[in-house]
């Protein structure tokens, strides 16, 4: 995932397969910066 978003950034995020224990999830776009 090369999608470099900060902390307080809205972004949209679509589910995976886990990818840690917490990680379900992956950015998909960052929508607001």
């Amino acid at each position: 995932n090369d999608i470099k978003a900060k902390s307080g950034d809205t972004v949209e995020i679509q589910e995976t397969r886990p990818l840690s224990a917490r990680k379900h999830f992956t950015i998909t776009k960052i929508i607001k910066k």
